[in-house]
């Protein structure tokens, strides 16, 4: 690299950083403490009450949902309410042709949140989540089925963080 080759890099780096500049005063960080002083983003996440979500796929999303948003707590002093529907499916894309049975299968699983005011009102913000998991399918009974819960409860633990970040990021764009 000849040394006019260099300068012209070195000045364009320097303009890249002039001009990146004006925008590092429009960053906030997510978790940081709140601009106008009201309760930080983890603080509001604590404040969400969970409704409760049926069968088993929707029990492991409730739990993962209350780790993620208050460490495991119930919420205290709950100020918003959040309503998730779920739906799971398994889907055995690939058959051994001497066996006639399914050797992997993949759980898909989708989950539809709308968060409230605990108090009721319109929805603050809604949307979906989608996971997928796959696992083996083997001969013993038991070892597979609970190769399937396992695919559950991964799906369950990537949808709850996908709507926490959602949840955090509706709350970091609040005045």
């Amino acid at each position: 690299m000849s040394s006019s080759e260099a300068k012209d890099l070195s000045r364009r780096a320097a303009l890249v950083t002039l001009l990146s500049l004006p925008l590092a005063a429009c960053m906030r960080p997510m978790y940081g403490p709140a601009a106008s002083g009201d309760k930080t983003v983890a603080e509001q996440l604590a404040s969400i009450d969970i409704a409760p979500i049926p069968e088993r796929f929707g029990h492991y999303l409730a739990e993962d949902l209350r780790f993620a948003l208050h460490g495991g707590n119930a919420s205290s002093n709950p100020r918003y309410r959040l309503e998730v529907t779920v739906t799971r499916s398994v889907v055995t894309p690939i058959i051994d042709t001497q066996t006639g049975r399914a050797d992997v299968a993949t759980t898909r699983g989708e989950a539809y949140f709308r968060l409230l005011k605990y108090e009721g009102g319109p929805v603050l913000i809604d949307g979906r989540a989608t996971g997928s998991a796959s696992y083996d399918r083997l001969t013993q009974r038991y070892a597979g089925l609970r190769a399937g819960v396992d695919s559950e409860k991964r799906i369950a633990e990537e949808l709850a963080d996908q709507i926490r970040t959602r949840l955090a990021a509706y709350f970091t764009a609040q005045p």
